[in-house]
């Protein structure tokens, strides 16, 4: 009798304790985390990684301010990169209705705007003119065109000063003002983007005996032998060829 206790004792013992002891074998497994990812893993990882912070080459279509995007695409990158081309082309196209744009000279004085104060001269040379004459429910304000007819010419606009030189000789919108009209044509002749007009302006004005423009090339002379300076002999090279 004592026997067959003590064997129900032990088979209830084994019973009992076999699950236990699987259970404890099991605990724990799964990844390691230590274990680095595989192949197929890391691939989903790098994938989503992509997807949230896009990298590898850069975007062409943002690698530089030349002016050279199309409609819509110039608005976004002037209104999100702050460059004067580009703002400059986003104002040319809404001012024409071009490159998918409908015309809107009213939007177009903003972008102008804005692309002449990041310092395109061409943009304040377009957006004088355009304020000069009033264009698309744009009134004209002679006096605003020509502060950035004047401010084009000081970046080196040369059809902007020598349109300010027309108008200085004949008091057109401002007083007229000879010796500053000379002075307007010598800019745009001396301008890194020069008006050739300009410098045949100049060259017939001295043959006149002129005395603004024959002292305005002979200060030029004295600089070029001095200095060397390259911009002013450039103008006198342009000056003997006329």
């Amino acid at each position: 009798m004592n026997l067959r206790r003590v064997a129900f004792a032990l088979a209830s013992l084994a019973l009992f304790s076999f699950p236990t002891l699987i259970a404890c074998g099991h605990k724990g497994e799964g990844p390691d985390p230590s274990t680095p990812a595989t192949d197929e893993s890391a691939s989903a990882s790098a994938s989503e990684s992509a997807v949230a912070n896009p990298g590898g080459a850069p975007n062409m279509d943002d690698t530089a301010d030349d002016g050279s995007c199309a409609g819509a695409n110039c608005l976004r990158r002037c209104d999100n990169k702050n460059r004067p081309l580009d703002c400059a082309a986003a104002g040319d196209a809404l001012r024409s209705g071009s490159d998918g744009l409908s015309a809107n000279v009213q939007k177009a004085v903003k972008y102008l705007e804005k692309a002449c104060g990041l310092k395109s001269r061409e943009a304040c040379f377009h957006l004088g003119k355009l304020l000069i004459a009033g264009e698309g429910g744009v009134p004209a304000d002679v006096a605003r065109g020509i502060i950035n007819l004047d401010e084009a010419c000081d970046l080196g606009q040369g059809d902007a000063c020598d349109d300010l030189a027309r108008r200085a000789e004949a008091g057109e919108g401002m007083k007229k003002d000879h010796a500053k009209s000379i002075g307007y044509l010598a800019s745009g002749c001396l301008a890194e983007a020069f008006e050739a007009s300009s410098c045949s302006a100049l060259v017939e004005a001295a043959g006149k005996k002129d005395r603004d423009a024959q002292r305005q090339i002979d200060d030029w002379k004295n600089k070029c032998k001095a200095t060397k300076d390259k911009a002013t002999c450039a103008a006198l090279d342009r000056l003997k060829k006329k």
